[in-house]
């Protein structure tokens, strides 16, 4: 039987390597391999959600609206928007797994089909 485990060159393999050649098993490193980080946000992303969040723009009564975004990051009020959104999607998507699929889970035993 053959196996492929992946691993990253920054941390150590822990036990895995001795608790395999234990059981009779031979390891082989095949490729070390540096793995990049993603994230899920941009780093402009990112700092626009912090300022958001902070400022309370998703508050009821919202405290700052996007023209005044706008002015504290020197960008316009249509480039606040196309940060926010896809910023937004994404966080969403990650933490709301059944947004990104076929159907989204609305409450309780209500299921909506995503349009066609």
């Amino acid at each position: 039987m053959t196996s492929n485990i992946v691993k990253d060159n920054n941390h150590t393999p822990g036990p895995l390597p001795s608790n395999l050649m234990g059981i009779g098993c031979t390891l082989r490193i095949l490729r070390p391999t540096e793995f990049e980080e993603r994230r899920l946000l941009t780093n402009r992303q990112a700092e626009i959600i912090n300022l958001v969040l902070e400022r309370r723009y998703f508050g009821r009564p919202k405290k700052i609206n996007s023209h005044d975004l706008a002015k504290l990051t020197g960008v316009s009020p249509a480039a606040i928007s196309e940060i926010i959104r896809p910023a937004e999607r994404r966080v969403l998507q990650q933490h709301m797994p059944a947004i990104s699929g076929r159907e989204c889970v609305l409450a309780e035993g209500a299921v909506r089909q995503p349009a066609a």
